[in-house]
């Protein structure tokens, strides 16, 4: 109904009477603002200050008498509103069905307080709430902005309060250096610009502005919180964010140009970004970087000066495994400190890092002691394994960039002594309380370095792997982060959802060189953790390119990224209609039938700008604990193999390393960008049987293995290709023969289809994809190959190749 009489009132079609001064009596008998005691006098006494609603006049109050008074009946239209200094008592504006419609302002310019209990209308494009000497201004009733600016002015030294609720679409403003506070729930969905004085927000019981304001904070200027609040963006141009005692502020967004200062000891907790364009801001140690399952806060590129400490969180979800992470920050205070949250048992804080079984050294006891925690010392000597487990954690501290492994078993609630199924598969957020990292960083060998980068060429254990942190508490680029020796330009991250339903993760690998993963998700159809981005708290492993000259890598804060999607493709290397690929990988049954994750994969690209034999484009593999699966070249275990585009006969040998004994196994072929001639099958060399894969969907083989050692073995099967395009009908249908097969001592016979004329080149080649022996001579009915080298025991396979034409057989090999 308020809105109504509003908008009735900005529709009355006025007079042609000339706005003018209009003086309130002192001597009427009466507080109402229309009476037949003429309470007014503008050209004589009037009933009203408004012309019967027809003109907005300039009213003017300049006396003490009628201190309570009645907006009755209807809303009053006004240009504006004068307090004069005569108006010395406090004065209490009461509402009978009506209001005042406002299109100029409400000035106080007396010692008196005046309070409106009634509702106000703000109808001009700006109306001014000032009070401009001693006294203040109360508003305790609606206050519509519509679509407005109102400005509140603490222009003198009285303060303003609003406990009504302000609403529309209009925006706020505050000018002034006294003090303006809100204690309603507002609603108006404009900005709020606090550009001198306090702005103190004051709500019991709740948000005193919408969650999605933005308020921006001038020069010298103060947004006080005194009541838990939660708004979008804040922008400090040079001002003070005040937070009280006991209080929590949620920001979407926070910008600080110029010298901006958080103050107070209530807490800020930031949910999306923080831009530090210029000049220095301070957070007085109270500012949090949230991490939820919604998403993380990050620091955005800062142009200026962080002083403070900072804490930022890492939300993990739920599940028992390893993690590799970094602190984003450089803390002062111990590990026990930080991610172990004091020893405290707060639900979805912090985890039990274990070293002791006494707990001594700030460890979480166990009955075995087993460390739980691990530093990487990619410049261990000798054979020395990079892992250590840290000494302390209560002495030790935490650093930015330096990557560490730790096993996360949910928040510090979980029994320790109970089985790990459920009790230890919940959710958890790291916190960690220090200095960010801005600026230029460097990864090298020397002792500056985060992360000192592997320097042991002799070294088999470390064997040129580094585990880096993102030092930002940002996602980062890493196609943008300037990379030297970085074999394929690649990184290894942890991912803890991968292995067999007891086990802790596998690696997962991304290649910048060839713009994918090793493994797909099964719900996206993407590569699996194939983010051009590192995330905030990530730490992975990289590679030296050369194990004797140490990479090293530039982060710069350019390099900082505003999104965390999955990027599995890129300009060097897009996989287009000429770059086909196969991603294999590996499942339990059971878990595959419930969309459970792999156990792991490996992926082979095939493109004009790759060839098959072992090179720098290719990714070696990271081998966890348990089954892994890669594809070999020789001798060299691969997650990402690289190969010319697919040729008839060609072969990927697959590895399955660490699979265990009389257990079934599902593969899981993907393929993508293979021209429809392409065919392809599963050939499993234990059993002798061959599995037709579709080049167009999904295909699935499933095996078992058995006490046998040969069907668990890591060379059992491998993946050839063929193509009906290229294919000579008469040499696909003639088949070469090998006798003996098995061969012993060392020689065989070739029987060769009488189509084969001319010259014929014969090739043995191991399960590992490693060419044993060639040779080239006349065709032949019958060809007696005899190698110069012994062959060792075990299954090869013949290759006969007649003017561009190959046969291939497999044989076995006795001694």
């Amino acid at each position: 109904m308020k809105r109504i009489l509003l908008l009735l009132v900005s529709l009355v079609s006025f007079s042609s009477l000339a706005q003018q001064d209009v003086f309130s009596r002192d001597n009427s008998g009466t507080g109402d603002w229309s009476s037949t005691n003429n309470p007014w006098f503008y050209g004589g006494d009037k009933q009203n200050p408004d012309n019967n609603g027809t003109v907005r006049n300039f009213v003017k109050i300049g006396h003490n008498n009628n201190t309570t008074m009645l907006t009755n009946g209807r809303y009053f239209i006004l240009n504006s509103l004068d307090f004069q200094g005569g108006a010395s008592s406090p004065r209490t504006i009461n509402n009978s069905n009506g209001g005042l419609s406002i299109s100029g302002g409400i000035y106080n310019a007396s010692s008196g307080t005046h309070t409106f209990n009634t509702p106000i209308g703000i109808d001009g494009s700006l109306v001014r709430l000032h009070a401009n000497a001693s006294g203040g201004l109360s508003f305790t009733n609606t206050i519509f902005v519509n679509s407005n600016t109102v400005e509140f002015g603490n222009l003198g030294s009285g303060t303003i309060s609003v406990s009504g609720v302000i609403e529309g679409g209009g925006q706020v403003a505050k000018v002034g250096n006294n003090i303006l506070t809100f204690s309603g729930q507002n609603t108006y969905t404009g900005t709020t610009t606090v550009t001198a004085g306090t702005l103190q927000l004051n709500r019991i019981g709740g948000s005193t502005l919408p969650a999605m304001n933005n308020v921006t904070v001038g020069t010298g200027a103060t947004l006080r919180i005194s009541q838990n609040q939660t708004l979008n963006n804040i922008t400090l141009n040079g001002g003070t964010l005040t937070v009280d005692s006991g209080v929590e502020l949620i920001v979407k967004e926070l910008i600080s140009t110029g010298t901006s200062t958080i103050t107070g000891t209530g807490i800020v907790k930031l949910t999306d970004f923080l831009t530090v364009s210029s000049g220095t801001f301070t957070t007085n140690d109270n500012l949090i970087l949230r991490s939820t399952s919604a998403g993380t806060a990050r620091v955005t590129q800062v142009g200026g000066t962080i002083s403070g400490l900072v804490t930022v969180e890492r939300y993990l979800t739920g599940r028992r495994a390893f993690r590799f992470l970094t602190p984003s920050v450089t803390t002062t205070t111990s590990i026990f400190a930080n991610w172990q949250n004091a020893g405290a048992t707060t639900a979805g804080i912090g985890t039990h890092i274990t070293g002791s079984t006494t707990g001594a050294n700030g460890f979480d006891t166990t009955t075995t002691g087993n460390p739980s925690m691990f530093t990487y010392n990619a410049q261990a000597t000798g054979t020395t394994t990079g892992f250590t487990a840290v000494p302390n954690t209560d002495v030790t501290t935490l650093k930015a960039g330096a990557g560490y492994r730790i096993l996360v078993r949910g928040d510090r609630n979980v029994d320790l002594t109970a089985a790990s199924a459920n009790n230890m598969n919940v959710p958890t957020t790291l916190s960690a309380r220090g200095t960010l990292t801005t600026g230029t960083v460097t990864f090298d060998s020397s002792g500056a370095s985060p992360a000192p980068v592997n320097n042991q060429a002799g070294n088999t254990q470390t064997n040129g792997f580094t585990l880096i942190g993102n030092p930002y508490a940002s996602p980062v680029d890493w196609h943008a982060v300037t990379k030297t020796g970085v074999a394929a330009n690649a990184y290894y991250t942890w991912d803890p959802t991968l292995g067999t339903s007891t086990q802790r993760g596998r690696y997962v690998v991304y290649s910048q060189d060839s713009g994918t993963a090793n493994l797909l998700d099964d719900n996206s159809g993407l590569p699996l953790n194939s983010r051009q981005y590192l995330q905030t708290g990530q730490a992975v492993f990289i590679k030296n390119a050369n194990l004797a000259t140490p990479a090293t890598l530039v982060f710069n804060e350019s390099n900082k990224a505003s999104t965390n999607q999955y990027v599995f493709r890129n300009s060097e290397a897009a996989l287009t209609s000429t770059n086909s690929s196969l991603y294999l990988s590996v499942y339990e049954p059971n878990e595959l039938a419930l969309g459970g994750n792999a156990i792991d994969g490996a992926a082979a690209l095939f493109g004009v700008d790759y060839t098959t034999a072992l090179d720098n484009n290719d990714v070696e593999k990271l081998v966890a604990t348990g089954e892994n699966l890669a594809f070999v070249r020789t001798s060299k275990n691969l997650a990402i193999e690289t190969v010319a585009p697919v040729q008839p006969n060609d072969v990927l040998f697959v590895k399955t390393i660490a699979f265990q004994p009389n257990k079934n196994y599902t593969f899981k072929v993907n393929t993508q960008n293979f021209d429809a001639s392409v065919t392809a099958k599963m050939v499993d060399m234990y059993l002798n049987t061959e599995t037709p894969l579709d080049v167009t969907q999904p295909s699935f083989v499933t095996f078992s293995t058995t006490a046998d050692a040969n069907s668990y073995g890591s060379e059992r099967f491998k993946i050839v290709f063929n193509s009906t395009a290229l294919e000579n009908d008469d040499f696909a249908t003639n088949a070469i023969s090998v006798y003996p097969n098995p061969i012993v001592n060392n020689q065989f016979n070739i029987a060769l289809p009488s189509s084969v004329t001319g010259t014929v080149n014969v090739s043995i080649t191991n399960m590992l994809g490693q060419e044993v022996y060639k040779s080239t001579s006349d065709a032949a009915q019958t060809m007696l190959v005899r190698p110069n080298q012994p062959l060792q025991e075990g299954v090869y396979v013949v290759s006969v190749n007649n003017n561009g034409k190959i046969m291939q057989t497999k044989v076995i090999v006795k001694n």
